[in-house]
């Protein structure tokens, strides 16, 4: 449950762990969620059935979350299934680690580091552990997962306008050196640092590769956004003009060729978020 809520996706290995241990888990999972049952053989199919729609729940919620940052683009969306381990040793860093930095490491971490929890995914995770810590009555840990919340929360507001100032990132962090100067922690003093610059997807650094190219055209006036070729980001030119695809409107291609190769490399499943988007 724990590498669930850390947005690590073991949902139905939870259900099923749950299942084979019930003897042993099922009480707990009652007091936890004060649940007006009474454990015995009557009520086992009654309260494995909430465990299940509480997962379920669980669920919905992360695949929402996850969903709202591939569509934006946002880091956690380019994590691929063997990397998502990444949520919970980012979260784990920015507790007990980066939220004891100075200002100036703190905004290092963010720019360089925690790429995949700064998003909805991010934001869901923190207000599972908020929750759970609160149910565990671990007060302390309850308030940094509140001033982690917060933080990621005013990054997705306004990006970095908020955090860059130094004031209000001690205000907000509880637990920065200013607060607790006994406490600090030094990024350069960790010696395995599991940065999301280290270990981010080749497409995110064509993401961004692209997104530069795309700002450095229009402040040049030669294009305006969109008119590069979604697959190789080659411009167009005064005789070869882009296709758009026809079901998003927001792509555009040179060729056939980049088209399919776009296509399968993820926007078959971009392209429908952003139609359902369009509708609303």
């Amino acid at each position: 449950m724990a590498g669930v809520l850390r947005g690590v996706t073991y949902f139905d290995e939870v259900i099923a762990f749950f299942k084979d241990n019930y003897d042993e888990l099922a009480p707990a999972f009652v007091k936890a969620k004060n649940l007006p049952v009474q454990i015995n053989n009557d009520s086992k199919k009654e309260i494995l059935n909430m465990h299940d729609a509480f997962v379920g729940e669980l669920k919905v919620a992360f695949s929402a979350a996850l969903g709202k940052d591939r569509l934006y683009h946002k880091p956690c969306g380019f994590l691929n299934d063997q990397q998502i381990w990444m949520m919970g040793v980012q979260l784990n860093y920015l507790i007990d680690t980066c939220l004891r930095f100075s200002h100036a490491d703190f905004m290092k971490a963010l720019k360089l580091d925690l790429g995949p929890i700064l998003g909805d995914l991010g934001l869901w995770s923190l207000k599972c552990l908020q929750d759970q810590a609160k149910e565990n009555g671990e007060n302390e840990l309850k308030k940094k997962y509140a001033a982690a919340h917060e933080i990621v929360e005013k990054y997705l507001e306004n990006g970095f306008d908020t955090l860059s100032n130094e004031k209000k990132y001690h205000m907000m962090n509880k637990f920065s050196p200013k607060k607790c100067p006994d406490q600090q922690i030094k990024r350069e003093t960790i010696r395995h640092l599991y940065s999301w610059n280290h270990y981010a997807p080749i497409e995110w650094f064509n993401f961004q590769r692209r997104q530069e190219a795309e700002i450095k055209i229009i402040k040049e006036g030669k294009a305006q956004i969109g008119k590069l070729c979604s697959a190789c980001q080659s411009p167009e030119g005064s005789t070869i003009k882009h296709k758009v695809c026809s079901a998003c409107k927001t792509r555009f291609y040179c060729s056939t060729d980049c088209q399919r190769a776009d296509w399968n490399n993820g926007h078959k499943a971009e392209c429908k978020e952003i139609q359902k988007k369009q509708k609303k």
